[in-house]
């Protein structure tokens, strides 16, 4: 028995390991890749990526959306609904203006930055150009982790700070692609 398993560990051992030609050695320990990656410049780059979203989201609304909600369709649905308009004199089916007259101005009184891209078309452009931004954001965080890591298996971060560092900036963000539209809550 003790020599079938000595056997099957030689044959696993052989598929699935490197050859000691392969393994890496004192001699040939120069041969290794290092890799240095700054952080803070991933970091720049997302938000980088952020205001050209933004941006385009604001020449999207200006051209494509403020004329098509001015006109208004006639009909209740999606934003000429007329939630919350009475005070305003914006009846179900009238047209508006996005900047005086949005559903946030509305309810609220007043607009955030994501008023550009809460009404069609630009909503749906504005989507295509979020995972740019998004994506380059987890990737700062990913770094930002392996960063805090290597500081406190280094001693340089207490145990303290690594663990709430865990906790809070784990990237949740990711999670925010995966909500239907229609269920989210608008973020202030």
């Amino acid at each position: 028995m003790i020599g079938f398993l000595y056997d099957l560990r030689k044959k696993l051992s052989s598929k699935f390991s490197r050859s000691e030609l392969n393994r890496r050695t004192p001699e040939n320990e120069g041969e290794t890749l290092d890799v240095y990656v700054s952080v803070e410049t991933i970091r720049v780059i997302a938000y980088v990526n952020f205001f050209i979203m933004v941006i385009c989201a604001v020449v999207l609304n200006k051209v494509l959306v403020t004329p098509k909600l001015a006109e208004g369709d006639g009909t209740t649905c999606g934003p000429y609904n007329g939630k919350f308009g009475e005070e305003m004199g914006i009846l179900p089916g009238d047209g508006f203006n996005v900047s005086t007259g949005s559903h946030l101005v509305r309810l609220f009184g007043y607009n955030n930055i994501c008023a550009n891209w809460d009404y069609s078309p630009s909503r749906e452009i504005t989507a295509m150009i979020y995972p740019i931004f998004e994506y380059a954001l987890l990737i700062y965080l990913f770094f930002e982790g392996v960063q805090a890591k290597l500081y406190f298996k280094k001693g340089w971060v207490s145990k303290t700070y690594y663990r709430v560092f865990k906790i809070f900036f784990c990237p949740h963000d990711s999670w925010l692609c995966l909500v239907p539209y229609d269920l989210c809550v608008h973020r202030l």
